[in-house]
């Protein structure tokens, strides 16, 4: 990739009008440089494979264009400069400083180079700019940048992870894309039948089984040791490895049938307290006492927790036990006591109030 420069002109308050840029590099003139108008208010955005000027400087290293009132030059040659723009009609001479890029190579999960591949380079706090380029058959890629600031590196390529990188203070590294993965397979019960309209929790995010039990993640990253799992309360997992451009099949989930708890609510004159919500603090149905303060939640087998509640009430977490596959456990008798309540009185003194201080409404 040619090695080249990337200048910003700022606009000063001016009328809109042409402007005469010369281009300097150790005081001689630069030819064929490219100059390019940008509107008040845009940011830069700057693609090498894709520059085009609207106009270039001749031999004597000059080029005129129209800046409009509020607008800005983006000139394209070899170094950086960062010059403010004079009113209109002025000569600008721009004289480049040392530039600055960031170089570094793409690679693929087999540590072969990667061509072609996307990279977007963006600026973290200061103006908004916004350069980008392509990698070349090796796998290299060099983005053009202005200022001594932190920037955020993205690097893309369709059938790949993206990989992205924050903070970024120079260049020279080797950035790895692995190949996409799919897995897939059902959700069945102990006896093999599908489960249509689980929930599944899994190390690639969340997804629920069709009708037929089918599930499916697709265009996703690799993992050596993920997992797929049943969201409460039902209950089943299975790991899974998934290598680099896998398509994997047949993961299957079975689900085992949740446990339950039994409570029976009450006040603190141990009355039945209807209407009390109670449900699995990892997620689940709630369900609500009845006029006997009785209520059975779904938990999933295993140790769980249960948060019960009820309007003007201290909620209490209630702690359950391993339980098997279809066990329910009575847990007894549980009291939520009311919310304290703070009365708060304000005493005046006695006789007529303070001079600045005025009476209320009514």
């Amino acid at each position: 990739m040619t090695r080249a420069l990337l200048l910003l002109l700022l606009a000063l308050p001016a009328t809109a009008g042409e402007t005469a840029v010369r281009v300097l590099r150790g005081g001689e003139p630069m030819p064929d440089a490219g100059v390019k108008v940008l509107p008040p208010g845009a940011g830069v955005v700057f693609d090498p494979l894709d520059w085009k000027p609207d106009a270039r400087t001749d031999a004597a290293g000059q080029a005129v264009v129209d800046v409009p009132d509020g607008g800005s030059l983006l000139v394209f040659a070899s170094g950086f400069a960062l010059v403010p723009v004079k009113p209109g009609g002025a000569v600008v001479d721009v004289r480049m400083k040392e530039e600055r890029t960031f170089a570094g190579t793409v690679v693929g999960d087999r540590g072969q180079p990667l061509r072609d591949a996307a990279v977007t380079l963006r600026t973290t706090f200061r103006e908004r700019a916004t350069f980008r380029t392509r990698t070349d058959d090796k796998g290299r890629f060099l983005v053009y940048a202005l200022w001594l600031d932190d920037y955020a590196l993205a690097v893309e390529k369709p059938g790949h992870v993206r990989v992205a990188v924050e903070g970024l203070t120079e260049g020279g590294a080797t950035h790895a894309l692995a190949r996409r993965a799919s897995l897939s397979g059902t959700v069945r019960d102990r006896a093999g039948n599908p489960l249509g309209g689980a929930k599944l929790r899994t190390s690639w995010g969340t997804v629920t089984a069709g009708p037929d039990g089918a599930w499916r993640v697709d265009d996703t990253f690799p993992l050596a040791d993920g997992e797929v799992a049943l969201e409460p309360p039902r209950s089943g997992s299975v790991r899974v490895a998934l290598a680099p451009g896998e398509v994997r099949t047949g993961v299957d989930v079975v689900a085992l049938p949740p446990a339950a708890v039994r409570l029976r609510v009450l006040d603190q004159a141990r009355r039945p307290l209807a209407g009390a919500v109670a449900r699995e603090t990892e997620g689940g149905d709630e369900a609500k006492s009845g006029d006997d303060g009785v209520v059975a939640v779904a938990v999933p087998p295993g140790e769980s927790a249960v948060l019960v509640s009820a309007k003007d009430r201290i909620e209490e977490t209630v702690a359950v036990p391993p339980l098997r596959p279809g066990e329910t456990r009575d847990m007894g008798d549980l009291v939520l006591r009311p919310v304290p309540v703070v009365e708060v009185h304000v005493l005046m003194p006695d006789g007529p109030p303070p001079a600045n201080v005025e009476d209320g409404p009514g």
